[in-house]
């Protein structure tokens, strides 16, 4: 992947926290993925997990933009 396509892909990762879409946000992450958020306190280990602590903060701030 070049740095064009890596570019494009961080963009619509953004694109999709603006959208409020947590499983566009996902798309492109590891199926076995260890995220670590200082604000939870834990890692969380999946897409799943990823998924659905991005749905929370969505939930949480609905007016949040990246």
């Amino acid at each position: 992947m070049n740095r064009r396509q890596m570019l494009a892909r961080a963009a619509d990762a953004l694109a999709a926290w603006n959208r409020g879409d947590p499983d566009a946000v996902v798309v492109n992450v590891a199926e076995d993925v260890i995220w670590r958020d200082v604000a939870l306190g834990m890692p969380l280990h999946g897409r799943d997990a990823l998924r659905d602590a991005t749905a929370a903060y969505l939930a949480a701030f609905p007016d949040m933009r990246i």
